[in-house]
Order: C-alpha cells, then sequence, then structure tokens
C-alpha cells in the first residue's frame, strides 16, 4: 500500500487548490518521497505484511519471479516471500518487475503457481557482525518476530550454529540481546531471520508522506519542471528545507539512532 497514494494526494491538492492533472510527476513523487523517509529514517521497511502479485505463472523450477510491475518497489532484497505453502527468499531485484529468489527456502517444497497470485512478505534474513557484546540490533523495527539467530564463527550458519530461543530475549526495538555471555566477535558471523513493520502504518506518518509530496511537487512547479528521472534515496532531499517545524519533528520521531544500527 505505501505511505500515500494518488487518490489521497490529489484530494489535498483540490483542498489546496492546486492542479492535479500531473499523475506521473505525482507518482513519481510519490516514490521518491516514500524513498527519502526511508533513507532520513534508517529504515527499508515502514509496513508489515507487504503483498505482491504474481504477473506470469511460475514452474516449481524457476528462480525468476515476475511481480506485477507497481508492486516491484514494495520489496527489498534478502525479505522472504510465501506464496501458498511455498517461502522464497529475494536474493536479486533484475530490474523491474523481475524478482530472482531462492525456491524452497526454510525447507518448503518448490511449487507451481498461477498468475495474478498474492504472496506476502513473511519476514526477511539479515546478516550482521557479532562484535563480541551481549547485544546486536535489527536493521529494521519495531520487530514483532524473531524466528532465528545463528551466531556462526565460519559464517556457515548451519544447524549447530543456531541459538535456542531460551538463549536470547528480544525487543521490538531490534535489540537482540543473549541471555548469558555475548555474541561472538567476528565479520558478517550472525544470520537473524525476524519480521519488522508497522501494522498499521502509523497515520503521522501516513500525512507526512502526503505533505512531503505536494510540498516538492510545488517546489518543481516553481522550477518548471514536469518530468523526472526513476526516484532513488536522496532524489527529493532539496525539498527539505521547505517542510514545515512540525514535519520535520515528526520525521526526527521515527529516525533510528546511529547507535542502534
Amino acid at each position: 500500500m505505501g505511505l500515500t497514494d494518488i487518490v489521497t494526494v490529489q484530494n489535498a491538492m483540490r483542498q489546496a487548490g492546486l492542479k492535479t492533472e500531473t499523475t506521473d510527476l505525482l507518482e513519481w513523487l510519490i516514490e521518491a518521497v516514500e524513498s527519502q523517509i526511508k533513507g532520513e529514517t534508517r529504515r527499508k521497511v515502514l509496513e508489515l505484511g507487504v503483498k505482491v502479485e504474481l504477473a506470469e505463472a511460475l514452474d516449481d523450477s524457476e528462480a525468476d519471479v515476475d511481480v506485477v510491475p507497481a508492486d516491484y518497489r514494495k520489496v527489498e532484497i534478502k525479505q522472504i516471500l510465501k506464496v501458498d505453502s511455498e517461502e522464497m527468499l529475494i536474493t536479486a531485484k533484475s530490474g523491474s518487475p523481475i524478482l530472482t529468489v531462492t525456491r524452497g527456502y526454510n525447507s518448503t517444497t518448490k511449487a507451481t503457481h498461477t498468475s495474478g497470485t498474492e504472496m506476502q512478505i513473511i519476514g526477511m534474513e539479515e546478516v550482521r557482525d557479532g562484535k563480541g557484546l551481549e547485544f546486536i540490533y535489527t536493521r529494521e523495527y519495531p520487530v514483532v518476530e524473531v524466528s532465528k539467530v545463528y551466531d556462526s564463527a565460519d559464517r556457515s550458519y548451519g544447524s549447530g550454529d543456531l541459538i535456542d530461543s531460551a538463549d536470547y530475549v528480544w525487543m521490538s526495538s531490534g535489540k537482540i540481546r543473549r541471555v548469558s555471555g555475548v555474541w561472538y566477535d567476528g565479520i558478517q558471523n550472525m544470520k537473524v531471520v525476524y519480521n519488522a513493520g508497522f501494522s498499521p502504518v502509523p497515520r503521522e506518518l501516513e500525512r507526512l508522506a502526503t505533505e512531503w509530496v505536494i510540498l516538492a511537487f510545488k517546489g518543481l512547479d516553481r522550477l518548471g519542471v514536469s518530468t523526472v528521472s526513476s526516484p532513488t534515496e536522496g532524489s527529493v532531499s532539496m525539498f527539505y528545507e521547505f517542510l514545515t517545524p512540525e514535519l520535520k519533528r515528526l520525521l526526527n520521531r521515527y529516525r533510528r539512532p546511529l547507535l542502534a544500527i
């Protein structure tokens, strides 16, 4: 779903007495602003349980998955998709609308799936440095589940490296603390499988996104810009100064301290 959508933005613009016919530009700005908010708050995932749709039928051996183009931007590398009873790990985004995946993830059975089938993000896999401390932090938050933690000195992440769930505690902030001792001090020795995101997305974040899109549109309109290239993080950073003090304070509440990543 995302933080905002074209209908919400256009309705807000009409209320403000602004023109709304530049649909392509507004759609670009919606995507760019959401990317910018993720960058500003040091997140890649905001919404829990995102759903995407298969654009083509999938047999039980294909590693390239075609999704509906509008859904391509909703997913990230290392997220876990569930379609029917099969799980898949996204290993690459090969260019819209193709995702490269590991089939039969988490010991599930590879299967055929029909075009139009709905797939859901059920979690993500993340590799971190242990740092020899009693705690680590996941990159994404708020965390709603931690299903597996591996502490692997040789980075093999085998069954012998799987930590019993009774040996650690996790918090919604993304902090995972070892009950006794510390995590091994190594490079990329920790692998965590977990799920995180807002459900529902806070209304104030949705409002922030809608108002930022409108502010960015006004800025581009003054510059006479009516078309733009594909959005990336930082695409609308030049419009940050147009945020009101209230919106800047709102954004700051969702920034993650560098200590926590």
